[in-house]
C-alpha cells in the first residue's frame, strides 16, 4: 500500500512541474512576441515615413553616403537665413510660383557660397515635374552628385542632388 501512495505521489509532482514549465513557457513566448512586434514597429516607422510622425523630417538614399558628403548636405539643409531652415524653406517652396523659386535659387547661393572652401558646390532640387538648379549647376550637369537621394516631410517629397567641383 505504501508504495502505491509513492507511485500516485510522483504522478502528481510531474503533472504539476509539467504544468509549472507550461505556464512559464507562454509566459516567455507572450514576451518574445510583443518584443518582436515592438522592433517590427520601429523599424517600419523609421523606413516608412508616412507611418508615425508625420512632422518629421525624413532623409532617405538608395546608395551609400560617404560621410563628408552627408555633413555638407546636413550643414546645407540646416543652415538657418532669416531665422528659418533651408530643408524647411524647400519643403514648404511651392515649386510652380516663381516668387518661391527665386527665393530658393537666392538663399540656397548664400548658404552654398558661405560654406565653400576648396570644392564648391551646386545642387538641384526637384518636386514633382519641377526642377530648380541652385549655385553654378551649368557647371554641374553632367557631374555624378556626391549624394542624391530624398526629403520627406508627410506627404511632400523633394528629390535633392548634391555636386562637388573645384572652386
Amino acid at each position: 500500500m505504501d508504495k502505491l501512495n509513492i507511485k500516485n505521489m510522483d504522478k502528481k509532482a510531474s503533472i504539476g512541474t509539467v504544468i509549472t514549465w507550461l505556464v512559464a513557457g507562454f509566459i516567455i513566448l507572450f514576451i518574445l512576441l510583443v518584443f518582436i512586434l515592438f522592433t517590427s514597429g520601429l523599424v517600419l516607422k523609421k523606413n516608412l515615413p508616412f507611418i508615425g510622425d508625420r512632422d518629421k523630417l525624413t532623409l532617405s538614399s538608395e546608395e551609400s553616403i560617404n560621410l563628408e558628403a552627408q555633413r555638407i548636405l546636413f550643414l546645407i539643409l540646416n543652415f538657418k537665413l532669416d531665422g528659418v531652415k533651408f530643408s524647411d524653406l524647400i519643403l514648404s517652396s511651392d515649386f510652380d510660383n516663381q516668387e518661391a523659386e527665386t527665393k530658393l535659387k537666392e538663399d540656397g547661393e548664400k548658404i552654398i557660397k558661405n560654406i565653400a572652401g576648396e570644392k564648391c558646390y551646386s545642387m538641384s532640387l526637384k518636386k514633382g515635374a519641377k526642377e530648380i538648379g541652385i549655385g553654378e549647376f551649368d557647371r554641374v550637369v553632367n557631374f555624378v552628385p556626391i549624394f542624391s537621394g530624398n526629403l520627406y516631410l508627410g506627404d511632400s517629397k523633394t528629390e535633392i542632388n548634391l555636386y562637388e567641383y573645384e572652386c
